[in-house]
C-alpha cells in the first residue's frame, strides 16, 4: 500500500512541480522544512528571498545542481541569476521533450 517516492529530495535537487499553480515550473529545493515539505525556488516567481513551501509529494526529481548544493553548504551567498543558471539546461531539455511528443502540433483534430 506503501507508495514508492524516489529518494528523498534534497537541497541542491532540481525538480519539476507536479501539482498546484506552479505545475510544469522547475524548481531547486532551497530547505528542507520538515516533514513532508521543503522549500524551492525559481529564481524568478519564487525568489530566493521568497521561496515557495511544497509538498515532495508534488515534486518530481530531474537531477541535481551539484555546484549550487556546494556553494550553499559553504553558506556562500547566491543571487537568483545563479539559481535560473542552474536550472536552465532542465528547462531546455522539458521543452525539448515537449517538441519530440508532438500533442501541440497546431492541427485541429
Amino acid at each position: 500500500m506503501a507508495e514508492d517516492i524516489g529518494p528523498p529530495l534534497a537541497v541542491g535537487d532540481v525538480a519539476i512541480s507536479l501539482r498546484g499553480r506552479d505545475r510544469g515550473t522547475v524548481v531547486l529545493v532551497w530547505g528542507i522544512l520538515g516533514g513532508q515539505r521543503v522549500a524551492v525556488v525559481d529564481g524568478d516567481v519564487h525568489p530566493l528571498r521568497r521561496p515557495k513551501p511544497k509538498n515532495v509529494r508534488h515534486l518530481r526529481r530531474l537531477g541535481r545542481s551539484e555546484e549550487l548544493a556546494h556553494r550553499m553548504a559553504v553558506g556562500e551567498r547566491l543571487t537568483d541569476a545563479d539559481v535560473e543558471r542552474a536550472l536552465a539546461p532542465h528547462r531546455q531539455a522539458l521543452e525539448g521533450l515537449k517538441g519530440e511528443g508532438g500533442d501541440d502540433d497546431g492541427q485541429g483534430g
